[in-house]
């Protein structure tokens, strides 16, 4: 079924940095299976502020293999409007809504597995990161972590304490490189995360490429570099595991069709039919909308959070017919084999198409 919004109510606040918090939830009993997650994915939020509604992702920074509760954090972004108001109004007791977890910034993990893994992350690029690392800990206890963080001094590294703890506790298991901008105070090097640093600290602190995963998450600038690097040197893109908070590049656009009908390249005016809760609907989808725009301006309320293709909370299968994406971010291979389309990327290239939210 398509996803829906469900109560949580804070239960704890812990001040990270000046502009970031962990958010603790409490989770009703029946409402444990929907929450169960899997170490890297995401929270989607709906708060109305001053009568407004908005929708955010928030990375989860617990684990689902330590005992812990439901945990975000939040970094103020700029003038966000959702990011000010957690950090100066949110206050343990309030309920907040929330779809249950979501995203493909993860990996199955075996206790009898023994790889290195590597995080690059940057700023707030450490939430996800942090529940990947834990949970590999607690589950691989042959496997090595190697987390790469940069940040803009060392006043502004969230979980701090943290990690220093965590690698106190796992010697040779987990081992931390901080990248700091500003400051040499508690930075093993200094200066910005671009492609030279990146290729020096890879020969350093990972000089055996092929055994490894790598987990990349933080500004899109420091991302490209990463992910360049790791291209130069062979890595194949099924070991580089990424998560984008914005997308501020061309996306692939790439064609999407679930039969062989034929299409052509032009996007016009034509009526989709989605499956959403159950029930069919059909509307006119116009040259400069999406699928997911289309079906708002229809009064529906499909599934949906970043809108640029970043996430995958609109995602659904396309049963027929063909699209075309400006973004696939957000999907996994397989689920572009299996069918499955980013509704907030997409535009219809033939009169027959149709998109199940419900699968």
């Amino acid at each position: 079924m398509s996803v829906q919004f469900f109560p949580l109510t804070i239960r704890d606040i812990q001040r990270q940095t000046d502009d970031a918090i962990a958010i603790t939830f409490d989770v009703a009993e029946d409402l444990r299976p929907v929450f169960n997650y899997k170490q890297g994915q995401y929270l989607t939020i709906r708060l109305d502020v001053d009568g407004v509604s908005h929708r955010r992702n928030y990375s989860l920074c617990s684990s689902p293999y330590w005992d812990e509760p439901l945990t975000i954090a939040v970094k103020k972004v700029g003038d966000g409007v959702v990011s000010s108001w957690l950090l100066h109004n949110a206050k343990p007791g309030d309920v907040i809504e929330a779809y249950p977890p979501m995203g493909n910034f993860t990996k199955e993990l075996r206790p009898d597995q023994a790889r290195h893994y590597v995080l690059f992350g940057g700023g707030s690029g450490i939430t996800p990161l942090y529940s990947i690392l834990k949970s590999i800990l607690r589950v691989e206890p042959d496997s090595v972590v190697t987390l790469i963080y940069a940040n803009r001094t060392r006043d502004a590294v969230i979980f701090r304490a943290e990690l220093e703890a965590l690698v106190n506790s796992h010697p040779g298991k987990l081992r931390l490189v901080h990248f700091v901008e500003e400051g040499a105070e508690g930075a093993d090097r200094q200066g910005r995360m671009d492609e030279d640093m990146v290729a020096a600290v890879l020969n350093e602190w990972v000089p055996v490429l092929d055994t490894a995963d790598f987990f990349v998450c933080g500004p899109t600038p420091m991302m490209d570099n990463v992910i360049n690097v790791l291209h130069r040197k062979g890595v194949n893109d099924r070991h580089i595991h990424r998560e984008y908070f914005t997308l501020d590049r061309n996306g692939m656009n790439p064609e999407m069709a679930a039969d062989n009908t034929a299409a052509t390249d032009d996007i016009v005016r034509r009526t989709v039919r989605i499956r959403l809760y159950g029930s069919e609907h059909s509307f006119d989808v116009d040259p400069d909308e999406s699928i997911l725009m289309a079906a708002q301006k229809a009064d529906l309320d499909p599934p949906y959070a970043c809108q640029i293709g970043a996430c995958c909370t609109c995602r659904a299968r396309l049963i027929s017919g063909k699209v075309k994406m400006d973004e696939r971010e957000a999907l996994s291979d397989d689920e572009i084999a299996e069918g499955y389309i980013l509704t907030c990327q997409s535009h219809p290239l033939t009169d027959d198409v149709v998109a199940d939210y419900d699968q």
